[in-house]
C-alpha cells in the first residue's frame, strides 16, 4: 500500500528516480573538472572553440535557424525562421506559400531543454501563440516518422571520421486503453503521466471520462523532450561503424561543426544506418548532453562516467580547434552580451 501510495504523488516519485534528480546532483564531479580544464586551457570558455561556425560553440544563446542552415536540405526539414513583430497574417501566408501543412512544430529560435516548444494543430491556435510570445521563432512541418533518436557526435579538425558517443532513442509518452479505465485512471496509473498532469487535464479536458478501447494507444505528448513525459532509453547498442559513416557524411557538410548532439527522426534503424529518411528537426552544440543518462536504467556513477567523458572530449576538441584552426575562445564580456540577449526567458512567454 505504501509503495503504491509513492507512486502517485510527484515528490517521490521525482526522489526515487534518478532520472528526474536536480542537473546539479548529475553534474557534481563535472564542476571540478571543468574548472581543471579551464586552468588548463588558460580559459573558463574553452569550449567555446569547438564549433567555431556556432555562436558560443553552441553553450548558449545561439541561433537554431543558423545551424540548421549548415544542413544540407536531404537530412531536414523546412525551416520558416519568424521574426519577431511579424504579423499573424504574414505567417498564415507564408505558410501556404511554402506548402507547409498543419500540424505544424513552433520553437523558439533561442532556447534550451525543449523549452517553450510546441506542436501547433490549425490556425487558430498558431495566431494564439504568435500573439502570446513576441520573439523570433522557428516553424517547421511535423514529422511524422516513428522513430526518434539523439545521437552525439564528434571529429577532430584533422581528420575526415568521427565517433558517436551516445545514441537516445526517444519513447513518446503514452498510455493503452483496456476497454474499462477512463482516460483518467490510465493516467494516474503511470507515474511519469502523473508528472504531466497539470498539462495533461487541460490538453485532455473533453476526454478525460473516455474509455479507450482494448489495446488502443494514445499518445498523450508529440514533442520529444524528457521534461514533458518522454522516456530517453539508451541505445547505444546500435552503434557501429556504419552508422558512424554516415554521420561522417552529415558533419563534414557542416563546416566548422566538430561536436554536438542531432536530434532526429527517421522510419528505422535500418534506414538511418542507410543514411535514408533521417530528419534532423535539431542540432545542438556544446550545450547538448549525452541524454542516455535520463535512462530510467543508468546509475549515477555511469552517468558521472559518460558527463566526465564528455567533457573530455569537448575539452579536446576545442584545444585542438583553437591550436590548429586559430579559433580564439569566447571572452567574458562576450559571454555576458550573449546572456543579456538572450529573450527566451522573458517573463510571459507562453508557448
Amino acid at each position: 500500500m505504501l509503495r503504491q501510495f509513492l507512486k502517485t504523488k510527484p515528490f517521490f516519485i521525482k526522489l526515487l528516480n534518478r532520472e528526474y534528480w536536480p542537473a546539479w546532483v548529475n553534474y557534481l564531479p563535472v564542476y571540478p573538472y571543468y574548472l581543471y580544464l579551464s586552468a588548463r586551457a588558460r580559459s573558463l570558455f574553452f569550449f567555446s572553440a569547438a564549433n567555431p561556425s556556432i555562436e558560443t560553440g553552441g553553450m548558449t544563446g545561439e541561433s537554431k535557424i543558423a545551424i540548421m542552415d549548415l544542413i544540407a536540405d536531404e537530412y531536414k526539414p523546412k525551416s520558416l525562421l519568424i521574426k519577431e513583430g511579424a504579423s499573424a497574417e504574414f505567417v498564415v501566408e507564408l505558410l501556404k506559400k511554402e506548402a507547409i501543412n498543419y500540424p505544424i512544430v513552433l520553437k523558439p529560435d533561442i532556447g534550451e531543454r525543449g523549452l517553450l516548444v510546441s506542436k501547433v494543430g490549425d490556425e487558430a491556435t498558431l495566431r494564439q501563440k504568435l500573439a502570446e510570445n513576441p520573439i523570433n521563432l522557428i516553424i517547421q512541418p511535423f514529422i511524422t516518422y516513428d522513430e526518434e533518436y539523439a545521437i552525439m557526435y564528434y571529429r577532430y579538425p584533422d581528420q575526415q571520421e568521427g565517433k558517436i558517443t551516445s545514441i537516445t532513442k526517444k519513447e513518446f509518452l503514452s498510455v493503452v486503453g483496456n476497454g474499462k479505465n477512463t482516460l483518467q485512471e490510465l493516467i494516474w496509473q503511470q507515474s511519469r503521466a502523473i508528472l504531466q498532469w497539470k498539462k495533461l487535464k487541460v490538453k485532455y479536458a473533453n476526454r478525460l471520462t473516455e474509455v479507450l478501447p482494448k489495446s488502443k494507444k494514445l499518445e498523450l505528448v508529440s514533442i520529444g523532450n524528457h521534461s514533458t513525459g518522454t522516456m530517453f532509453i539508451d541505445a547505444n547498442h546500435i552503434n557501429d561503424k556504419q552508422l558512424e559513416r554516415v554521420f561522417d557524411k552529415i558533419a563534414l557538410g557542416m563546416e566548422g561543426v566538430y561536436f554536438g548532439r542531432f536530434d532526429l527522426k527517421c522510419r528505422s534503424i535500418a534506414d538511418m544506418k542507410a543514411g535514408k529518411t533521417i530528419q534532423i528537426v535539431e542540432f545542438n552544440g556544446v550545450g547538448a548532453e549525452p541524454t542516455h543518462i535520463y535512462d530510467p536504467n543508468c546509475s549515477l556513477w555511469e552517468c558521472y562516467r559518460a558527463l566526465l567523458n564528455h567533457w573530455s572530449i569537448m575539452y579536446k576538441i576545442g584545444i585542438a580547434v583553437h591550436h590548429q584552426l586559430g579559433v580564439p575562445y569566447m571572452t567574458l564580456a562576450e559571454t555576458r552580451q550573449r546572456l543579456r540577449d538572450n529573450k527566451i526567458y522573458k517573463k510571459g512567454l507562453k508557448l
